[in-house]
């Protein structure tokens, strides 16, 4: 689902991520040594999500891994070998 909001505005999932946590009124704090990386996390103020897909992105749960941005372990996937099938939102 993020695959398809990430299209739709034209970002990269991490950018549809940061956007996310900013609408919801979170200071995201990503971190990257490399510049296009850098320049990306900071484009994202260009776009605004409607409340629509702000509910879809809310309602995905916390089992949702985007395989694009690199998360292998943490609060999203505390566990990613011991989690259920059926925990699992694709």
């Amino acid at each position: 689902m993020l695959e398809k909001i990430a299209a739709r505005h034209n970002k990269r999932l991490a950018q549809i991520v940061l956007r996310w946590a900013v609408q919801k009124g979170v200071g995201p704090m990503p971190s990257s040594i490399q510049t296009n990386h850098i320049k990306a996390n900071l484009d994202i103020q260009d776009f605004h999500f409607s409340e629509c897909e702000m509910s879809v992105i809310d309602g995905l749960g916390e089992w949702y891994q985007p395989r694009d941005i690199g998360l292998t372990e943490g609060p999203l996937n505390p566990n990613p070998h011991t989690r259920s099938a059926s925990a699992m939102v694709v």
